[in-house]
């Protein structure tokens, strides 16, 4: 960098290079590109509030110059020409304050559909990720960036170029307008120009470092409010108030002292820019009032330097603004592609025929989430068309992995895992096979609405009827006939309202309606009597479906065609000796 600097002559360059070198500019090239490919199908709209926003401008621009020969008509007491300066300054400030409310409601309608526009891209490509690679992010951090980030890039999308041309455009007018009337006084309304310029670029890299630390530190924030609402049961059921409010003041000092640090930054850059503009402002003053006591200046000229020269001035700001702004844009910009950009599952072609007689295999399986760490290893599991299946074994040793090797939400390491027609052609398990299951997940998993939205939340065209016969298959009919308005009865967050067994039997009656010929229950009967489970088995088997389920229960096995049993990385089936073995351990 010496050489350089030497060969260069010049510091400024030097900073460039190095920015160039060390991938901040490309950084931010790339991100601005990605901020511009959503604002190109909205061109024509901000062409328009654009052209809206420099009208806007120079009207203002033009009612101070009438102010000045409005107020050259009042000293020489020309009443004709009076009359014409007060209704042209009545006209150019009403045209000025129209187009402006115009281009408020244009740029806020822009917003809007930006801001929605990029949410569905963003969502839609969330939900096309891989479930890997999405489970690296926290609830809370996801929410930030699919919400403030989001925001973010819209303001740049909708606003930072047409900012930048009006800023601009308006700068050479009011220049121009100095310039016609005093070339000196141009030149010291412009005088902090290189200045300004200088010193933006040195704080280019210290402004982005701030902006991802405060982004980073509020995603962590919010994460941990998700996380503290959603858990509010658990910490006062535990007494761990106050374990919780260490985590939150914890959380608080990392906010506190990000802000600070950054506005402290912002201060500093703030003070050295007013004292420019302040010693300009001095100057230009002083220099108006020199003219004006030698007499080669006319009062009313006076006030329209300095109008334009604040007219300037706040166009300079502006264009230096877009700086920090461009990179705060940059970063949330970043922050969402990186969701974007996660590896995609496979694309989506057709589902196996004779979807009904269909079996689910895994062969020779290997799989772990962490190098080194096998949650299964040469594993192998078959379930036959109307089979009830059952999956066993202590917590953690990957029942629930399973079930999602069966969804094709993560995929073997090794052998396979397909789906089998009934002419034998293998489909791999993922997006192609998944509208053939139907997934009951542990835990809550009803949303905040009435029964009959979680229900056609999987089939929206489903009838009266058809709720109600998925209800009696999952034995949830019952209750559910005694609540106010029945299927209409309105659910809060987490299914209040409704006991866990009551809220699983809704879940299990929601996958039934689906119609996929596989069911898969991860511990979905848990929280449900043993008659009533066992009543909801032998309808599915009436049914016809293929149903996998995990427990934990032994009263549950007689009714199961093969019980497989999950131990020590491997998925052994249980001989009928084994499993009477194994339900009297219970």
């Amino acid at each position: 960098m010496t050489r350089e600097k030497k060969i260069l002559g010049s510091q400024a360059l030097a900073e460039l290079l190095s920015r160039l070198q060390d991938g901040t500019f490309r950084d931010i090239v790339a991100d601005w590109k990605w901020i511009f490919s959503f604002s190109r199908q909205f061109r024509s709209r901000i062409v328009i509030y654009t052209l809206l926003g420099i009208v806007s401008n120079l009207l203002a621009l033009a009612g101070s110059v009438t102010g000045k020969y409005l107020m050259d008509a009042i000293l020489s007491l020309d009443a004709r020409r009076l009359v014409w300066m007060i209704a042209a300054t009545i006209l150019l400030a009403a045209l000025s304050l129209t187009l402006r409310s115009v281009s408020s409601r244009f740029s806020t309608r822009i917003g809007v559909d930006v801001n929605n526009h990029i949410q569905s891209v963003v969502l839609d490509s969330m939900y096309r990720s891989r479930w890997e690679e999405l489970n690296r992010f926290a609830s809370g951090d996801l929410i930030h960036r699919f919400g403030g980030d989001v925001s973010t890039i819209t303001s740049s999308a909708v606003s930072w170029l047409p900012d930048a041309v009006i800023a601009v455009i308006t700068l050479i007018a009011a220049f121009c307008i100095i310039l016609y009337y005093d070339p000196m006084m141009a030149l010291i309304t412009f005088i902090t120009v290189p200045f300004l310029l200088l010193s933006s670029k040195s704080l280019i890299r210290r402004q982005r470092a701030h902006n991802r630390r405060v982004k980073a530190v509020t995603s962590r924030f919010t994460a941990f409010q998700v996380e503290a609402f959603r858990g509010l049961d658990i910490t006062k059921s535990f007494g761990v108030e106050d374990r919780y409010m260490d985590l939150l003041h914890r959380h608080q000092d990392e906010y506190r002292s990000a802000v600070l640090d950054y506005n402290r930054f912002s201060i500093r850059t703030n003070i050295w820019l007013s004292v420019l503009s302040t010693i300009v402002q001095y100057l230009a003053f002083g220099y108006c009032l020199l003219r004006l006591w030698q007499g080669r200046m006319l009062f009313s000229t006076m006030l329209l330097f300095l109008q334009q020269r604040g007219h300037l001035q706040g166009a300079l700001s502006s264009v230096v603004s877009l700086i920090p702004s461009a990179l705060s844009g940059s970063v949330s910009a970043g922050r969402v592609r990186e969701l974007t950009e996660l590896e995609k599952e496979p694309a989506v072609g057709t589902p196996p025929k004779n979807a009904d007689r269909c079996s689910v295999l895994l062969e020779n399986v290997s799989f772990s989430y962490l190098p080194g760490s096998p949650i299964l290893e040469n594993s192998g599991f078959i379930a036959s068309p109307g089979e009830t299946i059952a999956l066993v074994g202590p917590s953690g040793e990957g029942k629930t992995t399973t079930l999602r090797l069966i969804l094709g939400l993560v995929s073997p390491e090794k052998g396979k895992a397909v789906m089998v027609d009934g002419a034998g052609s293998e489909t791999p398990l993922g997006p192609d096979t998944r509208p053939l299951l139907a997934y009951v997940p542990q835990g809550h998993s009803l949303m905040s609405g009435t029964i009959a939205d979680n229900l056609r939340l999987v089939r929206p065209d489903a009838t009266e009827e058809d709720l109600w016969e998925a209800l009696r298959l999952a034995a949830a009919d019952g209750f559910v006939s005694r609540l106010p308005g029945q299927t209409e009865y309105l659910l809060s967050e987490d299914s209040r309202g409704l006991s866990e067994g009551q809220a699983q039997r809704i879940a299990i009656a929601r996958a039934l309606l689906r119609k996929a010929p596989v069911l898969l229950l991860d511990e979905a009967t848990s929280a449900i009597d043993i008659t009533t489970e066992r009543t909801i088995l032998r309808n599915l088997a009436q049914a016809g479906k293929t149903c996998i389920l995990t427990t934990h229960r032994p009263t549950a096995l007689s009714l199961c065609t093969r019980v497989y049993r999950i131990t020590d990385r491997q998925i052994r089936q249980l001989t009928p000796e084994q499993i009477e073995a194994y339900a009297a351990d219970f």
